[in-house]
């Protein structure tokens, strides 16, 4: 079936959802022809460019990530988070937030890189990863009494 219809008046339109996942770009070959006694014609090459849209969200490289915590420490790393999304957007950034908390905060994350550090014993925490446009992903992660 073809992508695209092209209108007597020479408008272009899809004629099916496009997904840049399946192809970031499509060349079209376009005739414009005359109704003379002797008909002429010519032809013109167009490219489209699929543009992404968020319509994946954001995934981690691993589906539970663990960290350990030495009992009686102070502070230190804990784990990196690690995660990828399939939409191709150029000004896009993941961003790592911890949304279900204990009050005295004992874990932060650094929302660019995803590093996990601790300062005081902790036992469970949630984080939610969203890629700075629309869609996000609650993941809970547990390591138990530190």
């Amino acid at each position: 079936m073809n992508k695209y219809i092209v209108s007597s008046v020479g408008t272009i339109c899809t004629s099916q959802v496009l997904d840049r996942e399946t192809a970031t770009h499509y060349w079209l070959t376009v005739y414009a022809q005359d109704h003379g006694l002797v008909p002429l014609h010519s032809r013109l090459e167009v490219y489209i460019e699929v543009t992404d849209v968020n319509d994946h969200i954001p995934l981690t490289f691993e589906p539970v990530y663990y960290g350990t915590v030495v009992e009686n420490a102070n502070n230190g790393f804990v784990t990196q988070i690690q995660a990828f999304d399939l939409d191709r957007n150029l000004n896009q950034s993941l961003k790592y937030t911890i949304t279900r908390f204990d009050p005295l905060e004992f874990f932060q994350i650094d929302p660019e890189t995803g590093m996990l550090v601790f300062g005081k014993n902790v036992y469970t925490i949630n984080f939610f990863l969203h890629d700075c446009l629309l869609s996000k992903i609650g993941i809970l992660w547990s390591n138990g009494k530190a």
